[in-house]
């Protein structure tokens, strides 16, 4: 089971329902009450480096750049609905490169990301960006739906922008070669990743990174997409059942 929360260009604060009362009792943290621990970003070259706090057993989308370079806070504790705890996600620029924009999601599997930066006359390019999720939670029983409580603001630079929700459930599993897992000037280090976001969800490939997906017997069974697009200063329910 996997859950993928992407706030593009806002600051979204959730504090979670979780799903219906059977997969609850499955949630590491249902309404983020528990302990919060560092957050240890993955990446194929090393996981070792703490970028801030996450709730136990979730996954902010941190980053710790290129040798400590745009390394970038995008998750964080704050007060919750009716509760004392929400997770504030906010897209956050890199701080030497304010065109790039670090997106804010959280999920319960390893986020990553990956780029190669160039220096040049004209400053830092950065080629073949890519990232999102892969893993995620397994469970015992099969959820029906997910709810959770949330607030949401945007900046004026993208007022269209809106929040995606994507929850997802599978069987077997998905493998993709050659996957470049970190952030280098050069060739960055590659792993063989296993139940990557787009390869379950059957998403198209095109211009990712990584080599040949294959696939041991991988089948999606439910989904949940859906978009959040007006801000709210109250706390809202957010509900949706999976196809």
């Amino acid at each position: 089971m996997k859950f993928l929360y992407k706030s593009m260009y806002s600051a979204l604060l959730m504090g979670a329902m979780g799903l219906n009362a059977t997969a609850q009792q499955q949630l590491p943290s249902v309404g983020f009450e528990g302990e919060w621990v560092n957050c240890v970003p993955w990446t194929s070259l090393d996981n070792t480096t703490v970028q801030g706090t996450e709730p136990e057993g979730w996954c902010v989308s941190n980053v710790i750049g290129m040798g400590g370079l745009g390394a970038t806070t995008v998750g964080s504790k704050v007060e919750g609905y009716n509760s004392e705890t929400a997770v504030k996600l906010t897209n956050m620029a890199n701080q030497y490169m304010k065109s790039q924009i670090i997106p804010a999601y959280l999920n319960l599997g390893t986020s990553w990301s990956t780029a190669v930066p160039k220096f040049g006359w004209t400053g830092i390019t950065v080629t073949n960006s890519d990232g999102g999720s892969f893993k995620g939670l397994e469970f015992t029983d099969r959820p029906k739906s997910l709810e959770f409580m949330y607030q949401r603001s945007r900046g004026t630079a993208k007022p269209n922008e809106k929040t995606t929700i994507v929850a997802y459930l599978w069987k077997g599993h998905w493998t993709q070669a050659d996957v470049p897992g970190n952030i280098i000037m050069g060739t960055p280090t590659t792993v063989t990743m296993t139940d990557r976001d787009r390869c379950v969800l059957g998403m198209s490939m095109d211009g990712c990174q990584g080599g040949n997906v294959t696939s041991e017997d991988g089948l999606l069974i439910g989904k949940i997409e859906a978009y959040i697009t007006e801000n709210t200063d109250e706390w809202t329910k957010f509900s949706a059942d999976f196809e």
